[in-house]
């Protein structure tokens, strides 16, 4: 399976949104999109966890929304301080959608770590641009 990078923003944008708290049922999130596999949302979820950027009690299960659709569930206890830097670094949909393209018109894949390397170098462009 590739990495959507696309995918892994969206689920730390929404675990940044969840409240704190243990996991009981009341906890689970549903990852809000029905057009991503449940796997696919579970295995995203995972490298999250492995690269540092998410702390979940457990972001394998699946369940059903109010309406029987099967649908990938997790509970986000909190961002760890890696995942909010690296959330802060590519937040802002300018400094998303340039820091795809960058790396689209290159080297058409690169690891997460650099990828959060050019979006700092994108985002700092900006605000000294802005200052001058």
């Amino acid at each position: 399976m590739k990495r959507d990078l696309d995918l892994m923003r969206s689920l730390l944008i929404q675990a940044e949104e969840a409240t704190f708290g243990n996991a009981t049922d009341s906890d689970w999130r549903t990852f809000k999109s029905y057009e991503v596999p449940p796997d696919v949302v579970v295995y995203h979820a995972r490298l999250l966890f492995e690269q540092g950027l998410l702390h979940s009690e457990s972001i394998n299960l699946k369940g059903q929304d109010s309406n029987g659709r099967t649908v990938a569930k997790f509970c986000p206890d909190v961002l760890t301080n890696a995942g909010h830097d690296f959330l802060d670094l590519i937040q802002n949909d300018t400094v998303w959608q340039k820091t795809k393209n960058k790396v689209a018109e290159t080297t058409g894949r690169i690891s997460l770590d650099a990828f959060a390397e050019v979006a700092k170098t994108i985002a700092l462009r900006m605000i000294m641009d802005s200052v001058s």
